[in-house]
């Protein structure tokens, strides 16, 4: 007759494997292969001292089951490239701001790099004026009675390029330098920052000049940040969709179940298996981004609002994304009557191109200064010039 052997030993493992599962995902590299392998362990230890045969059919199964995924987690661990790491200082650059999360730090100047595999991809300089946004604008520009209202995020802001590399100060001198070019881009913003920046009068204590064209950049992943589906999207303005099809301001996701899922969601996704089999961002679903038009549709109203005589435009980054969530774009925003531009038609030959002909690198894909260029061209002649 097998004798019992005691509990205590794997009932400890297990309650280890369970506590420290949270600096694993936040300490470790490849978090997922430990874990893995510490319930693994813990399951092998609980068939050897299970007396009953049928309990002990069960943990060995799992037990297996567990080291399988910590050999696949470590294996695709070595295939997957290291992530590009940015250097810069984060408080020089960043500020909290009770309306947006946060903003960039107003008559600032600090340097950023981005290493990607231990090559370095860009060493820029990002100059901010006192109003908080990057500088654009000609300085004789100034003195114009227009301007040109640039939105979005880390695209328009332009990222990983410099000053006078940037679409809205290129578009500035491609239009002789007549109108005064504000940048409202800015690193993880989206159209949720837009409608709120216009709601609370941010908008209109800077701006100065009546606009003559708002241009807004949006891509994929602003449908994911007006969801509140990043980590540090915590503070941001957070709009929820009414009856009518209209949406509304609620605050922040501070109060919301947002953050708490975005943190599941983030953790999940140091598993390369996870990241294999749902890709390395969340998944689009219909609801969120109806949101998202929603609120693309309520920050266009806000701006025509305060300036009637502005033309509205949306550039849309159309390639390497989803066909369907793209179509799904498309339709409801001409359903709400929004211009759009898209991207595979400014710049045709994307799609074939070789990677770093439009990004700033293979594996770093924010628009680099080719790109900026040619879409500053576009925006000159086919929008601002018409």
């Amino acid at each position: 007759m097998r004798k019992p052997r005691s509990y205590a030993l794997p009932i400890a493992f297990l309650v280890i494997a369970l506590l420290t599962a949270p600096l694993s995902l936040k300490f470790l590299p490849v978090p997922c292969a430990w874990l893995g392998l510490a319930w693994s362990g813990s399951l092998f230890w609980a068939t050897w001292t299970d007396a009953r045969t049928s309990r002990r059919a069960i943990w060995f199964n799992a037990g297996v089951f567990f080291l399988v995924v910590a050999a696949l987690e470590g294996w695709l661990s070595t295939q997957t490239p290291a992530p590009c790491k940015p250097e810069g200082s984060e408080q020089d650059f960043f500020r909290g701001h009770s309306v947006l999360g946060y903003a960039a730090q107003p008559s600032s100047t600090t340097e950023w790099r981005k290493h990607c595999g231990g090559k370095l991809v860009y060493d820029v300089t990002y100059t901010i004026d006192a109003d908080g946004l990057r500088v654009s604008a000609p300085r004789h520009a100034t003195e114009s009675s227009e301007s040109l209202l640039f939105f979005g995020g880390s695209f328009t802001f332009g990222e990983g390029v410099q000053d006078h590399e940037t679409m809205p100060y290129v578009v500035g001198q491609k239009t002789g330098k007549r109108y005064k070019v504000y940048n409202f881009g800015f690193s993880g913003y989206g159209a949720h920052h837009m409608a709120a920046a216009t709601e609370h009068g941010i908008v209109k204590s800077i701006v100065k000049e009546n606009p003559k064209h708002i241009i807004y950049q949006a891509i994929v992943d602003h449908i994911r940040r007006a969801a509140g589906w990043q980590t540090w999207s915590r503070d941001h303005p957070k709009y929820v969709l009414k009856q009518n099809g209209q949406c509304e301001h609620t605050g922040s996701f501070r109060k919301g179940w947002e953050p708490f899922f975005a943190g599941i969601s983030s953790n999940l996704r140091k598993s390369f298996v996870l990241q294999r089999l749902l890709g390395s961002k969340g998944r689009i679903t219909r609801r969120p981004l109806t949101v998202y038009v929603a609120i693309v549709e309520r920050a266009r109203n806000l701006l025509r609002g305060l300036y009637p005589d502005c033309r509205f435009h949306t550039i849309l980054w159309d390639v390497d994304e989803p066909t369907w969530v793209i179509d799904e774009l498309l339709e409801e925003f001409a359903e709400r009557g929004i211009e759009v531009h898209r991207i595979s038609e400014i710049l045709p030959d994307i799609a074939e191109a070789e990677p770093t002909r439009y990004r700033i690198g293979r594996r770093e894909m924010h628009p680099g200064p080719r790109a900026h260029e040619r879409i500053a061209d576009y925006v000159a002649r086919e929008l601002v010039s018409k």
